[in-house]
């Protein structure tokens, strides 16, 4: 989905949209990483808006801002962007408070300022870098040169901002140049804070503070903010309003989605029926007040964990098909330094863990129990080793051969068995006799007529998958694209060729590839099949050039195939030519782009109807 292009799931009210439609002025400045088909009818009005994840060092970084003026089209069109001069929390600030100065007292008003800082690239103003020394900086108690297994997230940008193993030398610059960075954004915070009081608003105003969630920056071996450890889930979140005494803080489970019912409650008025989340104003009246006895914590399809108001807290990691728990006594632990998931003392709490995190993914409606079939061939025509896996051992397993859908009768999986003709495996995870995941499929494929394949272009170190046998393992990649059943190129083409055992008329030939632009995935320029009998001389080629439009950022796997007719080859090469870098309209304009295929399709006799 395009910037600006209207989403037809998004029919719930933004709370700006609520308080427009009640004659609030609304005004909007920071940062949209969202889609901008709202953003007008939220907003009445904005300035230096930033659309994007983040401030580009190639772009300007926070020094010199690339931003927009308030777009009434939504567009937010790239040519519309300009360079600002100053560092983007004072260009934030600098529209806050003009927008405040603006304001005569007739209307009330809701601004929204969503400041970039202290965001990566650390580059905070040089006044702010001499606040901190490094020499008395303190490793956190939960430092690590590195983590201690996969969580799935290993590879992604945040962990590249620093070499591998993390040292305390470097672990030490960067949390000092992290507190400049916050020291900055919390004085252009007080900007906006002080214009508040100079125009006698500050004691008639409601105001909400929380932050996007927190860097590792070394601790557990991380240095990003995807994971579920307390140092990444936890927000800041305080909220100053009229007849709510202060300086008092609720030790109570929250979400972010609370505070759209809050506003309601302390407004006095009542909230949408989109609005989910629960008041957290039982909490600001009386601090020892409980909102929540559980939270669910979720980061992207790999991990997931319960926090219990009772400070104890399961992490279960699910990665490329392997299981992993964490169990924390937060009171005790509250760093997560002492896992005792395979403590025999704590097993019942661990169990009654789990359960409760089960219950919570399905209340959510939550996909992140999904079976994991993994296929494992010594060659082409060698039988078929099959392991099945999900991430609760607390479940049931069930599997069928024939390709239909598994039920409460299907066997149960307990141990790997192999398949010596070729099956469609369907698996679905069970509890208490019915399903709570969608259902998996794999293709275990014996194949009597291939030889050979050759990866003529290796695939990216982060991306190997099974190698040349991940081209016909019938292994579909899902749209997941750190599952483990892709081969990943970055600015790279991928090029192989299949040898048949005999030459063999050819009725079907296609590639199967991920589209998945909000992780730089992108389509292929050019897919090309051609055919040869000596391996040598290639031609009579099929080609189809994509059209470089902007793609669904949605993740989508997507299978192009061909029929042709009559075609002999006992060579077939597969070519996908990368678009190489991110186009204009992209928020990584110019960076290298991903390419990632999992399946060759070759279908011999006659072409398929």
């Amino acid at each position: 989905m395009g910037q600006g292009e209207p989403d037809s799931t998004f029919s719930f009210t933004l709370f700006p949209e609520w308080l427009r439609g009640q004659g609030y002025t609304t005004f909007f400045t920071g940062k949209w990483h969202n889609n901008t088909s709202k953003m007008s009818q939220a907003f009445s009005g904005g300035e230096n808006i930033f659309i994007g994840g983040m401030h580009w060092p190639k772009d300007g970084g926070h020094r010199r801002p690339q931003l927009w003026h308030f777009d009434t089209t939504n567009a937010y069109a790239p040519e519309d962007k300009w360079q600002a001069e100053e560092f983007s929390s004072a260009m934030y600030s600098n529209a806050a408070v003009k927008f405040i100065r603006e304001q005569d007292g007739k209307k009330p008003f809701c601004l929204f300022v969503a400041y970039t800082a202290p965001h990566d690239p650390r580059e905070a103003p040089d006044e702010f870098l001499q606040l901190s020394d490094t020499a008395k900086i303190q490793l956190p108690p939960n430092f690590s040169p590195q983590h201690p297994f996969d969580n799935g997230h290993l590879q992604t940008r945040d962990e590249h901002l620093a070499p591998f193993p993390r040292t305390p030398e470097r672990v030490k610059a960067d949390i000092a140049a992290y507190y400049a960075m916050i020291s900055e954004v919390d004085a252009e915070i007080g900007r906006v804070l002080d214009e508040l009081e100079a125009r006698n608003l500050l004691d008639n105003t409601i105001i909400v503070f929380a932050g996007d969630n927190g860097l590792a920056v070394g601790q557990h071996g991380l240095y990003g903010k995807q994971s579920v450890y307390e140092h990444s889930v936890g927000v800041p979140l305080i909220i100053a309003a009229p007849g709510i005494q202060g300086g008092r803080k609720a030790e109570t489970l929250c979400y972010l989605y609370d505070v759209f019912p809050t506003l309601a409650g302390l407004l006095g008025v009542e909230a949408p029926e989109s609005v989910e989340g629960k008041s957290l104003l039982p909490a600001l009246q009386r601090e020892d007040s409980r909102i929540r006895e559980q939270a669910l914590l979720a980061h992207a399809r790999e991990m997931r964990a319960v926090r219990t108001d009772d400070d104890w807290k399961l992490i279960q990691y699910f990665v490329k098909g392997k299981s992993h728990q964490q169990l924390y006594n937060l009171k005790e632990d509250p760093w997560e330094t002492n896992n005792l998931a395979n403590d025999p003392a704590f097993q019942e709490k661990k169990e009654t863990l789990a359960q409760l995190l089960i219950q919570s993914i399905e209340e959510y409606d939550d996909a992140f129990i999904q079976p994991y079939i993994s296929l494992d061939q010594q060659n082409f025509d060698s039988p078929v080793e099959v392991t099945i896996t999900q991430p609760f051992s607390e479940t049931e397993l069930r599997y069928t051969l024939d390709g239909s859908e598994p039920n409460a009768q299907s066997p149960i999986f307990k141990t790997p068995f192999s398949l010596s003709t070729s099956a469609t495996i369907k698996a679905a995870v069970f509890r208490e006799g019915r399903p709570i995941s969608q259902t998996t499929s794999a293709e275990a494929r014996i194949s009597s007529h291939i030889r050979a394949i050759s990866l003529l272009t290796p695939a990216s170190e982060k991306y190997p998958a099974k190698g040349n046998l991940t081209l016909v393992d019938g292994m579909n990649g899902t749209t997941d694209a750190s599952a483990g059943h892709w081969l990943g190129y970055e600015g790279e083409d991928f090029e192989a060729v299949v040898e048949l055992k005999e030459e063999q008329t050819i009725s079907e030939v296609g590639i199967r590839y991920l589209s998945h632009t909000g992780s730089w995935i992108f389509p292929p320029a050019r897919l090309e099949v051609s055919f040869s009998s000596d391996g040598k001389k290639f031609g009579n080629a099929i080609e189809q050039d994509l059209p470089p439009l902007p793609a669904p950022e949605a993740p989508e796997a997507i299978t192009w195939k061909k029929a042709i007719n009559g075609q002999k080859a006992r060579f077939v090469k597969f070519k996908a030519k990368n678009i190489r870098n991110c186009p204009d309209w992209h928020l990584g304009k110019g960076g290298k782009a991903w390419l990632f295929v999992d399946e060759v399709v070759i279908r011999a006799g006659n072409p398929p109807e």
